[in-house]
């Protein structure tokens, strides 16, 4: 968070006006995130708990559900995993979302079947089917592309599916997200009396998305850029030399350990290859950790003296 938070505000205009919201889940008793970690004083940034009920109830997958049921101030909200750096200003997608006010995000990289390893018993269409079936929805139109066609699959990768996102960046105006959440628990019913799948929350999102017919946008990849995956890298050059918010993740080029040691990332700064997307990656992170060592090093009454 302490590196999402700094590239926010490296590479925002408006960052003086903007609240952090994270929201965390655990299965514990809450207590103050914010009092052990003395950086957070230099960012507008608010930890909301995840009621231990629904953590016990639904994981890590709990605060994803969460942050679309809170009542928000802002005109527009943008949900970021927290292992995601801002590359660039991205001032263009914020005034884009207020021209266009949808639910904006960057499709599934691939089906939630074949990532849950479900394809040998029904087919994409036939699992899609029996959902929305479940739902009272009809039959699903099965018109976009997942973003890893053609990139991350030979045969038997699906191509089409219905409306169904990748939750690493999603913007869209508040009382869009607000009214998606209002329905997201119980469409979660309806995907678990079909299937039992780790994706579940992305699939009730696109029940929610059909049933109560939002408008929405697909994001290019600049805007969830995923490095991890070579053939990306290979074959969506202008996407990654544009790139805005990079989704680390899964990366064997930048294993995520190296945030946890400072020692480790100033290895990997003096060391990361010249190549692509190492290079990239070294740019963007290089200034973000001087900027956190200094902040981590700031003793907790000299940060509340600034605050």
């Amino acid at each position: 968070m302490h590196y999402l938070a700094a590239s926010l505000r490296a590479n925002s205009r408006d960052f003086a006006g903007t609240r952090l919201v994270v929201t965390v889940g655990e299965d514990c008793e809450p207590f103050d995130i914010a009092a052990r970690l003395p950086w957070t004083a230099h960012y507008p940034i608010e930890f909301r708990w995840l009621p231990r009920h629904l953590y016990q109830s639904f994981g890590y997958f709990g605060t994803t559900l969460h942050r679309y049921r809170y009542t928000y101030d802002a005109p527009l909200v943008l949900m970021m995993d927290a292992d995601i750096v801002v590359a660039r200003d991205f001032t263009e997608l914020l005034d884009q979302v207020l021209a266009a006010p949808a639910f904006h995000s960057m499709l599934a990289h691939a089906s939630p079947f074949h990532n849950s390893g479900l394809l040998h018993l029904h087919s994409e269409e036939e699992w899609w089917r029996s959902i929305f079936r479940a739902a009272g929805l009809g039959e699903p139109e099965l018109t976009c592309q997942y973003t890893g066609y053609g990139y991350l699959g030979g045969d038997g990768f699906p191509r089409y599916g219905p409306p169904n996102f990748n939750q690493g960046v999603v913007i869209a105006p508040a009382s869009l997200i607000r009214s998606l959440g209002s329905d997201l628990y119980r469409e979660l019913e309806h995907v678990d009396s079909v299937v039992e799948t780790f994706f579940r929350f992305q699939i009730a999102l696109t029940l929610a998305l059909v049933r109560q017919r939002v408008p929405w946008r697909c994001l290019p990849m600049r805007y969830n850029f995923t490095p991890g995956f070579d053939a990306y890298i290979e074959r969506l050059r202008d996407e990654w030399e544009h790139v805005r918010f990079i989704h680390y993740t899964k990366s064997r080029q930048f294993p995520k350990h190296l945030l946890d040691d400072e020692h480790a990332m100033e290895r990997w700064l003096t060391t990361a290859p010249d190549r692509e997307p190492e290079a990239t990656l070294r740019c963007v992170f290089e200034p973000l950790h001087r900027v956190v060592q200094e902040e981590d090093a700031l003793r907790p009454e000299v940060l509340t003296t600034n605050a």
